[in-house]
């Protein structure tokens, strides 16, 4: 009578796990990922809005402008001058991610200011005469400067026991700028932005294998861009890319509501969420109470988002739910933030 009754209770606890795993697999989380002007690392005074562009990298034509590059373990000099395609990467770059928020824009054509062979530094030091004679205060309301400009690349391969090559191109780059309020005639900004730009192959084919990897020109054209767009971001606001996730269930609002998330149709599928906040199984108002948080994040509406987010709180305190609190209220500092760096007075 004893073991049959504890054979019946272990059958029992393994009925209700069966369940409570069953229940728990009908869950998924469906993950987006989206963009938004995130505020940039300065906040420039509301006055400067037009800024002049020197191209300070450039050196005076000499021997030793060329570069040098690791080849297979082993170091190697390239003569060949590339700090002009360099430059006008970075300027493009530039360009584009103040084109982002168009919070500045650049005054008329870059001026070019060679750099001696004798100037070591990394920051060129330039007097408020010349630079008033580069740019006017009438002109501009502050110049960036292109200054110092280093760069070396590496190629690397590993040939495997069955005959095929793993090849690796590898450039790191590092490259000053100069940020001058010529108004108040005060030097805001002085960074060096260092990143590196990998790419990766193999293949069977030495040739064929080498042949899909960048030659160095197009290298540098993309790792200058880089920094150039990247600076840019650090002065004006610029995009970051998010992750998140809603939750997906067999109840037939939320799959509605999946239905129209899925085409970007957030409001629409709020709609269908809404209807479970207040159902009387927990789990299902826990998870359209999060959903409802995410499309309101989505429609751009921050204070609902959190208003939400606390409703799911309520019902469940999940990790996940914690987190996205956070996540949204540094959002809603951003977004203040945002708002003061974009402000200009005209």
């Amino acid at each position: 009578m004893f073991s049959m009754n504890r054979f019946q209770w272990r059958f029992k606890i393994f009925g209700l796990l069966t369940i409570g795993l069953t229940l728990q697999s009908c869950i998924t989380q469906r993950k987006i990922s989206f963009s938004t002007l995130t505020p940039a690392e300065i906040t420039l005074s509301p006055e400067i809005s037009e800024v002049c562009l020197i191209n300070h990298g450039i050196s005076e034509p000499e021997d030793s402008n060329g570069v040098f590059y690791g080849f297979a373990g082993q170091l190697y000099y390239d003569s060949t001058k590339y700090d002009t395609l360099i430059s006008w990467a970075v300027m493009d770059g530039l360009t584009d991610g103040f084109a982002t928020s168009q919070r500045l824009v650049i005054s008329g054509e870059p001026l070019l200011w060679l750099r001696s062979s004798i100037e070591k530094e990394t920051f060129a030091f330039i007097s408020d005469t010349m630079m008033d004679s580069f740019c006017p205060s009438n002109i501009a309301d502050a110049s960036l400067i292109i200054d110092k400009m280093s760069i070396f690349d590496n190629f690397d391969y590993f040939l495997m026991d069955n005959g095929l090559y793993y090849m690796q191109l590898t450039a790191l780059a590092a490259i000053g700028f100069q940020f001058y309020d010529l108004q108040n005639k005060q030097l805001v900004d002085q960074y060096i932005s260092i990143d590196t730009l990998s790419y990766s192959t193999y293949g069977y084919s030495w040739e064929k294998t080498i042949a899909t990897l960048p030659g160095r020109a197009e290298l540098y054209q993309d790792i200058a861009y880089d920094i150039g767009k990247k600076y840019a971001w650090r002065l004006t606001p610029g995009l970051k890319k998010h992750q998140r996730f809603y939750y997906l269930t067999n109840d037939k609002d939320i799959q509605k509501g999946h239905e129209y998330a899925n085409q970007g149709l957030w409001a629409t599928a709020a709609r269908y969420w809404i209807k479970l906040t207040d159902n009387k199984n927990k789990r299902k108002a826990y998870l359209s109470a999060f959903n409802m948080a995410l499309a309101s994040e989505m429609e751009g509406r921050l204070d609902i988002a959190l208003y939400w987010i606390d409703r799911a709180l309520e019902k469940y305190h999940t990790a996940e739910a914690v987190k996205y609190k956070t996540i949204l209220e540094q959002r809603q500092k951003d977004l203040d933030l945002l708002i003061k760096q974009m402000s200009i007075n005209p």
